[in-house]
């Protein structure tokens, strides 16, 4: 599903492109070998950061005696999600707001169906089902949040302020719970 989804997108775009670059003169494009090194380069960097992100977080729950699953949802999910932000604030500095939106959906489903997929074809994972309740519910209720949010076409500040206050309430939740 996943890799059907993406070859999607990626066909979608190659057709957005070519209307593009059909009206627009090419700009001086860096070499593919250029671009393909530094994808290499990322790619390495980010397996070795990963690792050291995870040793790191587990290290410090046990440190801290606190459990696991509130490092996941906390010190690795910022700490992930925190190239994510990074880029979504510069496309929005530079208007490209599409952009920014694309980047903080995709990268969601690319977690939920692609990572979790693969993750799990490695090696089975076992959870706790009232967790797992508890945690899909939550993400329904800000998915329908999300949908007159589409048809206003805009997110505000108090909206904001609302998905963080909401953020806070299921981390209270998944701890207290």
């Amino acid at each position: 599903l996943g890799i059907g989804y993406t070859i999607w997108l990626m066909r979608a775009s190659w057709k957005d492109r070519d209307s593009i670059e059909a009206d627009d003169e090419k700009e001086d494009r860096p070499p593919l070998w250029n671009s393909i090194a530094y994808m290499l380069l990322g790619a390495a960097c980010l397996i070795l950061g990963s690792r050291f992100l995870v040793s790191g977080a587990w290290e410090f729950a046990e440190w801290l005696q606190i459990s696991e699953r509130y490092v996941g949802l906390t010190v690795l999910a910022i700490g992930t999600s925190a190239p994510e932000l990074a880029t979504s604030l510069g496309c929005v500095v530079r208007g490209q707001v599409d952009l920014a939106i694309g980047n903080a959906i995709g990268s969601n489903i690319l977690n939920i169906v692609m990572v979790l997929g693969l993750v799990s074809l490695m090696v089975p994972i076992e959870f706790s089902t009232l967790d797992t309740i508890t945690d899909l519910w939550f993400a329904l209720g800000v998915a329908v949040l999300l949908i007159p949010i589409g048809f206003i076409g805009r997110i505000n500040r108090p909206m904001g302020y609302g998905f963080l206050a909401a953020y806070v309430g299921y981390l209270y939740l998944a701890v207290a719970g």
